[in-house]
């Protein structure tokens, strides 16, 4: 059972927009609230990558969600998982020369 805490957003499944809306909500009770402009910048990010992943998952619901802050390092670390076709193939034809997926992300 993942809990949401003052360390973990909790474990989300991506099914719907609200979903991605409940996923983003839950930053706010990450790390110590004390930072406006970055809590501002993790929702963002947050939103994002929760909607590209329920935009390109090949089956609805697969998308799987989860923010952690370490609060030792001052860092937090968004995870997000679809089964989505990934960003390699989705550059493929704009970009042939893309040799490898750590290509494609860079």
């Amino acid at each position: 059972q993942w809990q949401r805490s003052k360390r973990s957003t909790g474990l989300y499944v991506i099914a719907s927009h609200r979903d991605i809306q409940e996923f983003v909500e839950s930053a706010e009770e990450l790390g110590d609230g004390e930072n406006q402009n970055a809590l501002d910048a993790l929702e963002y990010c947050m939103s994002e990558l929760g909607r590209n992943a329920f935009q390109h998952a090949h089956a609805r619901g697969t998308a799987v969600a989860i923010a952690q802050y370490f609060p030792k390092d001052r860092r937090i670390q968004i995870a997000i998982c679809d089964r989505g076709k990934g960003v390699r193939q989705s550059l493929a034809q704009l970009y042939p020369e893309i040799r490898n997926d750590d290509e494609a992300l860079r």
